[in-house]
Order: C-alpha cells, then sequence, then structure tokens
C-alpha cells in the first residue's frame, strides 16, 4: 500500500490519538481514538487506523505502523527556536520537574548541564 499524503485534519486526529505534538514530538503514550468519525473511517480505508470494537459496544481506532510511519514523515519540522527560547523549552522539558521557577532553575545553573548534556 502506497503512502498517501494526509490532510491537516487527518494528521491532527494521528498525533492526538498518539499523544504526540503538532511536529510529531512526545512518546507515543497512547494509541485510541473513541467515537464514530468520518476522518477515522477514512483513514481506516488506507491503512492508517484500524477500527476495534470493545466489549461494551463502543467504537475505537488505533493507529497501525503504516499509520505511525506517515505521522512522523508527514509532520512539519518544528520552528527554529532562538537561544532563549530553547533555553526556556529546556526548563519545560527538565526544570519544571524540580518545582523551580524559571528564574531559580536560571540561578542554579541547571540550563549550563542542559546545554552541554541537551
Amino acid at each position: 500500500m502506497s503512502e498517501r499524503v494526509l490532510t491537516p485534519e487527518e494528521l491532527h486526529v494521528l498525533q492526538h490519538t498518539l499523544g504526540i505534538d503538532q511536529y510529531g514530538r512526545g512518546e507515543m503514550y497512547r494509541n485510541y481514538f473513541w467515537g464514530q468519525d468520518d476522518r477515522c473511517e477514512n483513514m481506516v480505508a488506507c491503512g492508517y487506523m484500524r477500527l476495534v470494537q470493545n466489549p461494551t459496544g463502543d467504537v475505537l481506532y488505533v493507529v497501525t505502523d503504516a499509520g505511525k510511519k506517515a505521522v512522523l514523515a508527514q509532520s512539519p519540522a518544528p520552528p527554529k527556536l532562538t537561544r532563549s527560547q530553547a533555553r526556556y523549552q529546556k526548563y519545560l522539558d527538565t526544570g519544571a520537574d524540580y518545582c523551580m521557577s524559571f528564574g531559580e532553575w536560571l540561578r542554579s545553573g541547571e540550563y549550563r548541564v542542559a546545554e552541554v548534556t541537551g
């Protein structure tokens, strides 16, 4: 089955179903879309999703391996960040875990470690 170009709505549905951001980044921590949806039906026909009927009768869609490949290949590249934006993103990714404010995180020097290792 050849890969087709996803519409922006289909790409969004696949990203949401997998729990990744609009640029295809993040851990694919889930794989289900609950409820009847025409966009999902179209992607079932293309092999990017499959329909799963659970015991309660609810309709669930899951992304196939082909769908995962398509969403990663077709997600846009993230915008280029300035040095300050990149530092703040590092804080969100790491420093916020330490329950520090951004200023405290900067004063702690953790950003220097993050810049060297990240």
